[in-house]
């Protein structure tokens, strides 16, 4: 799936059957099959017909909005899930400190144990893990399980997660990436994105 760019100032977005055509100045300019589409970004002035619209809010794909300098503007997105007892559920978890704590160390514990084994599977292909890494990361998780803070459990996540990404771009084939740390920007390509502009 693609992201669409539109950003061709007078461009006109309607739905015709399964597709997206775009005109400018009534004439015909593209058009996209709605499957191919994630996203939709729309920088500068372009329209929509409300069909247009309300096919891709009923189908998730989300619409974003740049002004002319690319800035950020809004996005219009369709209705989250439509389980609206869940949602009730998990407003009334966060409420209770106590169920909050033991969800929270639920999914903190689970956070671990798939870090340690990541970094087991990447031993055993043949990246250089310390020895201790793997283990540590399982005793945290364990001692997760015992904690019943939160302030406690936010400290083990993120002892957790300083362990797991000082060894991530061991797990990196060397022909393939590198990965400097955490905190540096990764830039990433996207191919085959169309793109339409005049």
């Amino acid at each position: 799936m693609s992201v669409l760019y539109l950003n061709d100032h007078g461009t006109l977005v309607r739905k015709e059957s399964e597709r997206l055509v775009l005109e400018r100045n009534r004439k015909k300019v593209g058009e996209i099959p709605l499957f191919k589409i994630h996203q939709v970004v729309v920088q500068g002035r372009v329209q929509f017909t409300s069909a247009a619209l309300q096919e891709l809010l009923q189908r998730g794909i989300e619409v974003s909005f740049l002004n002319g300098r690319g800035d950020f503007m809004g996005r219009l997105q369709g209705a989250e899930g439509k389980n609206n007892l869940l949602r009730l559920a998990q407003y009334q978890a966060m409420q209770d400190g106590q169920k909050c704590c033991y969800l929270a160390s639920r999914f903190i514990w689970g956070k671990l144990r798939n870090m340690a084994a990541l970094l087991q599977r990447g031993r055993r292909e043949g990246a250089i893990v310390p020895d201790g890494d793997v283990e540590r990361l399982h005793r945290l998780a364990e001692e997760v399980l015992k904690t019943r803070d939160l302030e406690k459990l936010r400290g083990l996540e993120g002892m957790g997660a300083a362990l797991y990404f000082a060894n991530f771009g061991r797990l990196i084939k060397a022909e393939f990436a590198s990965f400097p740390g955490r905190k540096t920007a990764l830039i990433t390509t996207f191919s085959a994105a169309p793109v339409f502009s005049g």
